[in-house]
């Protein structure tokens, strides 16, 4: 009976093609993680240059974008796409970025598509949440309190980050040069 009922469920054409998409994604992580188990294996240094890049060194999710897209089903024209109704007006610079004075209990919100890839205290900044866009920007939202996104959610452009109290620390940055956020707007 069980197996009648399995050969219904996979004979339908919608369910065949999620279940191999399903089983595909699978297999492919576990190729993955297969193969930096044997590359770590091989030697020490192999170990040390895997943890020092994993760990240590920020992975550039943004080189990936397409294959990530269409795991999702992203259009990629949409993740060039920024928020033009930016209701940030005037801020003053702050080490390498901008501090920006906004209401009480402000809601924070992306300025593009992306993924988070730090959530944590910065000195100097506060509670920050740093998205790696998908245009290649890493953009420091900082000072913030209840934090909506966990490490590694895909957001999309005016996703609600937090709030913060009056004021706002952002920072951006693209290969390791710092861009105010008219120089920013202009890039893109």
């Amino acid at each position: 009976m069980e197996e009648k009922l399995l050969k219904q469920y996979l004979n339908k054409p919608n369910t065949r093609k999620k279940f191999s998409k399903f089983l595909t994604k699978i297999m492919i992580v576990i190729i993955i993680v297969l193969c930096s188990l044997i590359y770590t294996s091989l030697s020490d240094n192999n170990l040390n240059k895997f943890k020092k890049y994993v760990f240590e060194d920020t992975f550039n999710f943004a080189k990936f974008k397409k294959a990530y897209q269409n795991i999702k089903g992203i259009n990629p024209t949409d993740a060039l796409v920024v928020s033009k109704n930016v209701e940030l007006t005037s801020y003053e610079k702050y080490l390498d970025g901008m501090v920006f004075n906004v209401d009480s209990n402000y809601p924070v919100k992306t300025l593009t598509q992306g993924i988070v890839i730090f959530i944590g205290p910065k000195d100097s900044f506060g509670n920050t949440v740093i998205i790696q866009g998908s245009n290649g920007y890493d953009i420091w939202y900082s000072s913030l309190e209840n934090i909506n996104v966990k490490m590694y959610d895909y957001v999309k452009e005016n996703t609600i980050l937090g709030e913060v109290q009056n004021k706002l620390y952002m920072l951006i940055t693209k290969d390791g040069k710092f861009y105010s956020y008219e120089e920013y707007q202009n890039q893109i």
